[in-house]
Formats: structure tokens, C-alpha cells, sequence
């Protein structure tokens, strides 16, 4: 026993019976708290397998929290319980790589679901149909369809000519005619409805083609007959 302790315990004993007793309990709860803690840093802070190397507590996330899994915060986005690469898009059935189609015109890119309305042009070639919520839907009623100079708009998802005429598709991009008028190749007039198409320098003349040789072909008026300046109209 060293001198200081020696010195202590000659003290206490010197110390009438109540005191005596008090300062022992005392000593005593000093002692047992000091064992408590002595086995507590010789098992791993409580936790652990008794050897102080903490295998079994929980590993530190120095991310965030998804789920059960720990996203890296600087490249991952969580996803359903899941961390996907935040270039990846979160959707309710799972995640989707960018670049991938979503539905018919929707497209994954840099995490964002954006609306790709030349999609919807390679299903529809007539463009009357646009992009909404990922999918291709009638619309721009009313608008001329996209083909150069067409006469044709849209409605309800169809490239159509205006009430009361017809397209003709091989009188040139966008030649609507009268309903009930024929339809004539390009350069040629329609005449009537009996289906002539005439050439120039022919006149269409109350649905006849007229044409004089000296090319100043005219119609008379009310008549089926062409004059020119050698060839008058006849009288009535």
C-alpha cells in the first residue's frame, strides 16, 4: 500500500463511527461505478461481441438514407426504396435509363421525363396528333396540317380538307377542289364535274374544254362554244 492511500485510510478511521460509515459507502458506489465502466469500454461500448471491435453496429451512411440502402448524396437519387444514377428517371413501375422512351413519346434525360412531339410525327405522319403525358393524342384541330402549302387542317387527330371541297392529291401539295370536282394531275384544270381535265393553253367552257389555235381561246357566254378574236361567239 503506497503512502497517499496509507494516509487516506488512517483518516477514515480516525473519523467518528457515523461519518466512518459514510464515507465508506461512499468509496464503495466510486468503486462499483468504475467497475461499470470498465466492462462497458471492454465490450465495444455495450454492443458488439465482448472483444471491442464493434462488428455488429450499424454502418455509418455518409449519404442518405433510402429505404435500407445508403445513396451516395453527389451521383444518386433514391428511387422506390432503391438508388438509381441521378441521370436515371424515377417512375411509380421503377427506374428508367436515360435515353430510354417512355410510353410512346415521353424520354428519359438527365433525370427528367421530357415530351418528344417528333415521336408522335413518325406514328402519325399527317402531324395531327401531339404529345401529352408521354402519349400521342388528336390535336391541333383547326391548324393546317404540316405538309408544305397544304389546304388541309386538322381534326380530331386527321389531316382533312376543309367541309364542301376534296383533296386532290395529285394536283400538287395542298390543291383542294369543290366537292364533286374531279381531281386533275398537276398543270390541268378541272372542268365540270364529268371528269374533264383540261390542258392549257385549253379553257374550261361551261364543262367542255375549249381551245383555238390561235391561242386566245374564250367562252361564249351561256353557250358550249370557244371563240377567239378571228373566230367571234355567234349570235344567240
Amino acid at each position: 500500500m503506497d503512502s497517499d492511500r496509507f494516509d487516506a485510510l488512517a483518516r477514515s478511521l480516525s473519523i467518528p463511527g457515523t461519518r466512518r460509515a459514510a464515507v465508506a459507502a461512499t468509496l464503495g458506489g466510486l468503486t462499483s461505478l468504475l467497475g461499470l465502466a470498465s466492462a462497458w469500454a471492454g465490450n465495444g461500448n455495450g454492443k458488439g461481441n465482448g472483444n471491442g471491435n464493434g462488428k455488429n453496429r450499424k454502418k455509418k451512411c455518409l449519404g442518405y438514407r433510402c429505404g435500407k440502402a445508403c445513396c451516395d448524396g453527389l451521383n444518386e437519387n433514391c428511387c422506390n426504396g432503391a438508388c438509381i444514377p441521378q441521370t436515371s428517371c424515377c417512375l411509380p413501375g421503377g427506374a428508367l435509363p436515360e435515353g430510354a422512351r417512355h410510353k410512346q413519346c415521353g424520354i428519359c434525360e438527365n433525370g427528367l421525363i421530357y415530351l418528344d412531339r417528333e415521336a408522335c410525327l413518325a406514328l402519325d405522319p399527317d402531324g395531327c396528333t401531339k404529345c401529352s403525358d408521354s402519349q400521342c393524342v388528336p390535336g391541333f384541330d383547326g391548324v393546317s396540317c404540316p405538309e408544305e402549302g397544304s389546304c388541309r387542317k386538322c381534326s380530331g387527330g386527321l389531316c382533312e380538307a376543309p367541309a364542301g371541297s376534296t383533296f386532290c392529291p395529285d394536283g400538287g401539295p395542298g390543291k383542294c377542289v369543290p366537292a364533286g370536282q374531279t381531281c386533275c394531275r398537276a398543270g390541268t384544270i378541272a372542268c365540270g364535274t364529268g371528269g374533264n381535265c383540261c390542258s392549257p393553253p385549253a379553257i374550261c367552257c361551261h364543262g367542255v374544254c375549249c381551245a383555238n389555235t390561235d391561242g386566245t381561246s374564250k367562252c361564249c357566254n351561256g353557250k358550249k362554244l370557244c371563240y377567239s378574236t378571228e373566230h367571234p361567239c355567234p349570235p344567240a
